[in-house]
């Protein structure tokens, strides 16, 4: 996640990991946090409001089907989330197929399978 990248935190929550990709993509980028909780997520857009967040927004979405636009995001985060999709491998392959990583040029390209780190999806890399 770097400057100017756009986030979506799947299954978001109270906010973490998306918050701190809105400190790290900067005022030019853009983060969207979804979850099915939509009282979680005033509560992760308070906290977004308390640290001067402008690039952060919440959506009410179902994360094992997000009602995005493809090609829309640079990276697809989950923390503690995606344990609780029933299907689990059916959402992490739909944020995969569904949400092509772009180019620093802003082209859609396929995203690289990255191993997976301790607690950590494979769909990105921890912010």
């Amino acid at each position: 996640v770097r400057p100017g990248n756009r986030v979506l935190d799947l299954a978001a929550g109270a906010g973490e990991p998306s918050l701190s990709a809105a400190e790290r993509v900067g005022p030019a980028g853009h983060v969207l946090a979804t979850d099915i909780s939509s009282n979680i997520l005033e509560f992760a857009a308070q906290t977004a409001r308390e640290r001067g967040l402008t690039n952060y927004e919440t959506r009410v979405m179902d994360g094992e089907n997000p009602d995005v636009p493809d090609a829309t995001f640079d990276a697809v985060v989950s923390r503690l989330g995606l344990i609780y999709f029933p299907d689990r491998d059916g959402a992490t392959r739909t944020a995969s197929s569904q949400f092509p990583f772009r180019s620093s040029g802003g082209e859609p390209r396929s995203p690289r399978r990255r191993r997976a780190r301790r607690g950590h999806s494979a769909l990105a890399p921890p912010v």
